[in-house]
């Protein structure tokens, strides 16, 4: 058993920023409509395929809250074209269409993309299919999520910001494999939503993002400024390599702060007298 298997750190999507996350070989978090054709077609798929897991997340989350419309043909292209570049598209993780929110808005997008869902699924793809809490009760939202797919090989979505499932419905979840959307770091609520799930999924694989770049901005700021000093002062040293030769200084101030991090994602200690600890220690 573990605390959560991946902790991914979204908020990647910018060349330098990504490159550093990757040299830092850790799960990455990005935006799909963030991406550049680059990071599509040669970046992030062959960092899938030496064995690195990617978190690619649609933007709904974002456009909940801007009031903007998703444009889900173009989501999907993108989730398609790191599928097909990839040859294992196993390490891809991708956010199937929702609203944020709402759950009959949920079923209807879902609905109307299960088909391209579907496919993602056939070819090995991780969709995650967010589950949206409402008047349904979540283990329904579950069933017909599988009924329009025409399969459970997909990882429920368990929303845990704005329109956050509460501790207690997560208790009456039952599936093989959650995502928590949009937290890691274990502050309590956190904490007893992962037990939550942990207690009625002893075996289930649950991973989550959150938007480490965010909470690290003034770490790498500094470190980059840093590493910006050290280049100048080696150039003026002649103890450099051409410059085409060297990535920008935030791929080394974000590769850096991610190797020194060792608080994203890890597990708190364990608590006394918590029947639960029986069952996570099984």
């Amino acid at each position: 058993m573990t605390w959560l298997d991946l902790p991914f750190r979204s908020g990647m999507s910018s060349k330098s920023d990504l490159r550093g996350a990757i040299e830092a070989g850790v799960p990455v978090g990005v935006v799909a409509g963030l991406l550049t054709t680059s990071a599509m077609v040669m970046v992030i798929p062959r960092y899938l395929d030496r064995g690195g897991k990617v978190f690619v997340d649609s933007g709904a989350f974002g456009a909940f809250l801007s009031g903007e419309d998703m444009d889900w043909r173009e989501i999907m292209s993108r989730y398609q074209t790191l599928a097909n570049m990839t040859d294992h598209p196993e390490n891809l993780y991708v956010v199937a269409p929702d609203k944020v929110g709402d759950q009959a808005g949920t079923m209807a997008v879902l609905e109307a993309w299960a088909p391209k869902v579907r496919a993602l699924v056939d070819e090995g793809c991780q969709v995650i299919v967010p589950i949206q809490a409402g008047s349904l009760p979540g283990q329904e939202m579950i069933e017909r999520a599988a009924a329009l797919l025409g399969t459970r090989k997909f990882i429920v979505g368990v929303p845990s910001n704005r329109a956050a499932m509460s501790i207690e419905e997560c208790r009456t979840l039952r599936h093989a494999a959650f995502h928590i959307l949009g937290r890691v770091q274990a502050d309590e609520e956190q904490i007893e939503r992962i037990y939550a799930l942990r207690e009625g999924n002893p075996c289930a694989q649950i991973n989550a993002d959150a938007n480490w770049l965010r909470s690290r901005m003034d770490t790498v700021r500094k470190g980059t400024e840093a590493e910006r000093e050290l280049r100048s002062a080696a150039a003026l040293a002649r103890a450099l390599p051409p410059v085409l030769l060297i990535d920008h200084p935030r791929v080394e101030a974000v590769r850096r702060a991610l190797e020194e991090d060792e608080d994203w994602g890890a597990k708190p200690a364990p608590r006394r007298n918590d029947q639960l600890e029986l069952v996570l220690a099984a």
